[in-house]
């Protein structure tokens, strides 16, 4: 395996400085190290992160930030711990390691606004752009943060699992229903004594982890 220099990765980026009016959920609290794998077996290194509300990556330049383009060239970028995404058409995926199998995540998450805390510590209902930010281990930026304005994280992932060696998409428990007619049963019962909301990702981890020990 060749490895190439940062040059190259440039070939493919393209400068993105975040404007006044972006939100930017990062996957990861910093920048970090992570390795680039292309397709014809050349790496590079450079420290990148990934964008959860937009579904893209970006590294950093020379303190500049630079959005990673042409990802048909791309087959995985790997970060210290294993942390790994990998390409799918047009998309990256999260590569999740469970107790009993893999799951695949994009990410489209959102931060919508449920009001702003009063002078009591009430929620109120009122006109909002910037963030209080929730502990998901994913990580928001914007050109301000006002803590008195409350936001609440919601996400519209895709979820994948590898059957039969093709990537298949699920969003919910019933898709994954669909998916493992055999297992219907079972993971609708799971989803409802469990209380599974499948916005949340935490829940749709536990669903899938469970369904994957079936198997």
């Amino acid at each position: 395996m060749k490895r190439i220099g940062l040059p190259l990765l440039l070939l493919l980026a393209f400068a993105a400085g975040l404007s006044a009016q972006s939100h930017t959920i990062f996957i990861f609290k910093d920048f970090t190290e992570a390795k680039v794998y292309f397709k014809n077996r050349s790496i590079t290194i450079a420290p990148m992160n990934y964008d959860g509300a937009k579904g893209r990556m970006y590294f950093m330049q020379n303190d500049e930030l630079m959005e990673l383009t042409h990802i048909q060239m791309i087959d995985s970028i790997v970060w210290e711990g294993e942390r790994k995404f990998i390409t799918h058409g047009a998309s990256f995926l999260d590569e999740v390691r469970l107790e009993n199998g893999t799951l695949y995540i994009h990410w489209r998450l959102k931060d919508v606004n449920i009001g702003s805390r009063g002078a009591l510590g009430a929620t109120t209902q009122a006109r909002v752009e910037t963030i209080s930010l929730k502990s998901m281990g994913i990580h928001s930026v914007d050109k301000e943060v006002n803590y008195t304005e409350i936001y609440e994280r919601k996400n519209d992932n895709d979820y994948y699992l590898l059957l039969n060696g093709k990537l298949q998409r699920f969003k919910n428990s019933k898709q994954l229903s669909k998916l493992l007619p055999e297992l219907k049963d079972n993971i609708e019962t799971f989803a409802k004594e469990e209380k599974i909301d499948t916005k949340q990702t935490p829940d749709m981890i536990r669903l899938v982890n469970y369904t994957l020990s079936l198997n």
